[in-house]
């Protein structure tokens, strides 16, 4: 480490980021929360959602574990709305999100909507907070750059890219909620236990 007793000789430098989930143009050299093995222009970041959202009903990461932990203790899994919750902007993978959206439309098991961040109407009448949404049975993932490498724990349940079988899916977990349960379950070991630590995001 070194000190310069004149900072006007030190060159400006200028640093850049972005925060969405994945960088566009991984060939410049930029800070951002993931990268693929061959992206050796990005640096990696800690998750800004461990610390602070700018959304009403987001709070710090630690807080919403906290609170989720306190609600999973007084509410049991047979309580919880037996309904699949989705709710997240169409922009990114936009096809992806689009065929969930159709398969899920007027299916009793439903809970499945498009949010619009920037709209006020939609976040009144769309948005559903990470703690509400665990009092569903179900939450879908539809990022499309998801894998278990523990498949044996069962963690979750995957469905065709398409969602052609999903209501094939969600129709046989509700028949037997005890294997519904034991997906959540394993998920909740595999990842908030685990892989969602604030120690395991420092690791990665």
């Amino acid at each position: 480490m070194t000190a310069l007793a004149e900072r006007r000789e030190l060159s400006n430098i200028e640093f850049v980021f972005t925060i969405e989930d994945m960088a566009s143009d991984p060939n410049n050299a930029l800070w951002a929360l993931t990268r693929l093995v061959q992206d050796h222009g990005i640096w990696l970041m800690p998750d800004f959602g461990f610390w602070s959202w700018n959304v009403e009903g987001i709070g710090p990461y630690g807080q919403v574990v906290s609170e989720i932990f306190s609600q999973d203790i007084d509410q049991e899994w047979k309580n919880k709305e037996r309904k699949l919750m989705w709710r997240e902007k169409l922009s990114f993978a936009p096809k992806l999100r689009r065929a969930l959206i159709e398969v899920a439309k007027n299916k009793p098991w439903s809970a499945v909507r498009a949010l619009q961040w920037k709209s006020e109407d939609s976040m009144r009448e769309d948005f559903v907070s990470p703690v509400d949404q665990c009092n569903y049975m179900f939450i879908a993932h539809a990022e499309g750059r998801f894998r278990s490498s523990n498949v044996k724990l069962q963690n979750f349940v995957e469905v065709e890219r398409d969602f052609s079988d999903l209501d094939a899916k969600m129709e046989h977990l509700l028949a037997h909620p005890e294997e519904a349960k034991r997906v959540a379950d394993n998920s909740v070991k595999t990842f908030r236990e685990r892989y969602l630590t604030p120690a395991a995001e420092a690791c990665y």
